[in-house]
């Protein structure tokens, strides 16, 4: 059986490589698409033990809204990676990590800033379909600010054992 330390040791590291591969995928996609598979592959798994790990990282502290900001997370990141109608997939993956930011900046348990990046980050992606000039720059942004929310709440996983 794997002890908690072990865990976060190993979601931590996922985070780090979520919040990389994460903004590699969205970047790739918009300036020479299609992403090569293993690159979306990687940042599906990353992604998944990383919102594991900060998952069971936050239940020790706080319950209901962090599950459910979870399990929107977990469903949007599968169906995202399927292609399956990406703008709805896309916003219960925003609305999944804005619940866990929030949960997050409410507890303490992880860098007000990552949280703030992954809050930030769908706000910035959603202002390139209004601002149709700026889209892929808008993207850009958001994916990087995404990716460096990942990597702040790895870090934390990381540094918690």
């Amino acid at each position: 059986m794997m002890t908690n330390s072990i865990f976060f040791r190993w979601s931590g590291a996922a985070a780090f490589l979520a919040g990389i591969s994460g903004a590699a995928v969205t970047i790739m996609g918009q300036t020479q698409p299609p992403v090569p598979f293993w690159i979306a592959i990687i940042s599906l798994l990353t992604s998944l033990i990383a919102l594991a790990g900060i998952n069971r990282f936050q239940k020790e502290v706080e319950g209901n809204q962090a599950q459910i900001g979870f399990m929107l997370a977990v469903a949007g990141s599968i169906l995202l990676n399927l292609d399956i109608v990406i703008e709805l997939t896309g916003m219960v993956y925003a609305l999944g990590l804005i619940i866990l930011a929030v949960v997050a900046l409410q507890t303490g348990n992880f860098p007000r800033w990552a949280a703030w990046m992954w809050i930030a980050s769908p706000l910035i992606g959603f202002t390139g379909i209004i601002l149709v000039s700026l889209d892929i720059m808008l993207f850009t942004v958001g994916s990087v600010a995404f990716g460096l929310g990942f990597i702040g709440f790895g870090y934390n996983l990381w540094k918690s054992v």
